[in-house]
């Protein structure tokens, strides 16, 4: 077959390679944007946190890595099953190796929170994103300590998810740690 057949083959689906490939780079940048966790970026994020049922903490927390060149992970550990590097960061902070110990510093277990909410492209809450879809949005335990003060101090705010009586947040992030 002749480099110029290659080229034109089409599949019985009536596209070409490189069309089937085009198209498969849009969904996985659509669904890098729309699926998935959101984290706040740099600057105001305001969003409407969602109830998740009655008796239900707002957020839940999780168990996150992050390794260098891949980004962060959600650690099975989250959910009390085995995780290779939870096993791997006890292994070198127990080491009597001071390269180990070392090493353990750039793998340390960070505890994060998920709240589950509408986000907003605007900081003034007129234009949802996303569709307007409820997204998992990541944060850090001292953002989820001031929701909780938010959501407990019923006499001056009141609950935040309530469908009738809530109110947006706004999660402010400086710098990118």
């Amino acid at each position: 077959m002749k480099d110029k057949d290659k080229k034109k083959k089409l599949s019985s689906s009536g596209m070409s390679t490189k069309e089937k490939m085009l198209e498969r780079k849009k969904k996985l940048e659509s669904k890098g944007n729309n699926n998935g966790l959101i984290f706040p970026k740099e600057g105001s994020t305001r969003i409407r946190l969602k109830s998740p049922g009655d008796d239900q903490e707002i957020g839940i927390e999780v168990i996150q890595f992050y390794l260098q060149g891949i980004g962060s992970i959600i650690s099975p550990a989250t959910f009390d099953e085995p995780c290779p590097f939870m096993e791997k960061y006890q292994e070198l902070k127990a080491s009597k190796d001071e390269d180990d110990k070392e090493l353990a510093k750039h793998l340390i277990p960070r505890r994060k929170y998920v709240v589950g909410g509408i986000i907003f492209q605007d900081d003034k809450g007129t234009k949802p994103d996303f569709d307007g879809q409820d997204k998992g949005i990541m944060i850090a335990g001292s953002v989820y300590n001031d929701i909780i003060d938010l959501y407990l101090d019923e006499d001056e705010a009141g609950d935040m998810t309530d469908p009738k009586s809530g109110y947006d947040i706004k999660i402010i992030r400086s710098g990118s740690g």
